[in-house]
């Protein structure tokens, strides 16, 4: 049997056991050695997100899509085809094509992508999430091998670095000795941070709240040159101050529910500047006003999730090791503890000890 966190509607999870699958045909099964926890894990539980991947949740389901694992079993077309075998440690990238569709035989985006985590626990095997004790891959993934120095928790870093290359590097364009202004100094935006750094970037300036003291003491660790605390300076004359009346060429949002931070981005950015929309909001905010932007020329992208290739990039600069990625995971708890992981990146997390960063949910502590 698989012990596995099982999603049952908005607000509750539960503990199930359930019959362990075998890898389904063109995929494996892995053993889960660690799952990390986002922000999107939060909104979901909550019901904040009511359409995650543009449709109602196919509730009972098993949620999680920061997988880490352990190949013990896989079918022969499939170790052939993404070069592992038994044994090995993958990432699983959250999106699987359908190999069907016009878009997949066109060469083009999948148009009907399965999403793990997001995929009925009645659907075939069923284990379709990483907070459980097993998971299956199905053959349409990308999977990516952890090299051997490389830690399980390290690895789960794999989904929000490659958010950000995504976001920073494919999406943004950032390029060599351009200014940026990363909104949020959580663990994606300290990830943007990286990106940016590796992109070229001069100035990356991130933007954090007195609470955030314990994050953005670890920016410049992750490329930061610049650090802001918003609820104790004035942003716009802060950034403006840093880049000696400059303005900035990107701003990358991460931020949730505040609005506020967007109508700093508008007034920073240059004519023509890069605005990307990564924060999760209510349907209707207004967070800036549309003239300014207008006149302004500015380019706004909205992006969600990210891509093979940035998997793929952030896989290797966690592996070449410059960044102090062990740093970033303040709480590692069990499988059984799985409710008490996401509820962290909320208002608990403000009460709690130790201010979270990155929260991993790991199957094998008590």
């Amino acid at each position: 049997m698989v012990r596995a966190m099982v999603m049952e509607d908005f607000g509750r999870i539960v503990a199930r056991d359930l019959p362990r699958p075998a890898a389904p045909p063109g995929g494996a099964l892995i053993r889960v050695l660690a799952n990390g926890i986002c922000g999107s894990d939060l909104a979901l539980y909550s019901g904040e997100m009511r359409n995650p991947g543009g449709k109602p949740p196919a509730f009972p389901m098993i949620t999680g899509h920061e997988p880490v694992g352990e190949i013990v079993e896989i079918d022969d077309d499939a170790a052939r085809r993404w070069d592992v075998a038994v044994g090995d440690r993958i990432v699983v990238e959250s999106r699987a094509r359908c190999g069907v569709c016009a878009g997949c035989r066109d060469g083009d985006d999948c148009t009907d992508a399965m999403i793990y985590s997001l995929r009925g626990l009645d659907d075939h095997e069923g284990l379709w999430g990483g907070l459980c004790e097993y998971m299956c891959v199905v053959g349409g993934s990308n999977v990516f091998k952890v090299p051997v120095h490389v830690s399980d928790l390290d690895a789960t870093m794999f989904n929000p670095l490659g958010n950000a290359f995504y976001w920073v590097a494919e999406t943004a364009q950032v390029r060599p000795g351009e200014s940026v202004l990363v909104l949020g100094a959580g663990q994606r935006g300290l990830c943007c941070a990286a990106a940016a750094a590796e992109a070229g970037a001069a100035r990356v300036i991130v933007t954090g709240l007195r609470r955030d003291q314990a994050k953005l003491a670890l920016a410049g660790s992750f490329g930061a040159t610049d650090v802001v605390i918003v609820d104790e300076e004035d942003t716009v004359a802060r950034v403006r101050e840093l880049l000696h009346g400059r303005p900035l060429d990107v701003v990358v949002d991460t931020v949730p529910v505040a609005v506020e931070p967007l109508r700093d981005a508008v007034e920073l950015l240059r004519p023509r500047g890069r605005l990307v929309l990564a924060g999760v909001r209510e349907e209707g905010a207004a967070p800036f006003a549309l003239e300014r932007f207008r006149i302004k020329q500015l380019t706004m992208h909205g992006v969600s999730g990210t891509t093979a290739t940035a998997v793929g990039r952030a896989m290797a600069t966690i592996a070449a090791g410059a960044y102090p990625f062990h740093l970033l995971h303040s709480h590692v708890m069990g499988l059984g503890r799985a409710v008490e992981a996401i509820e962290l990146l909320g208002p608990a997390g403000a009460r709690a000890e130790q201010a979270p960063i990155h929260v991993v949910v790991r199957p094998s502590e008590p």
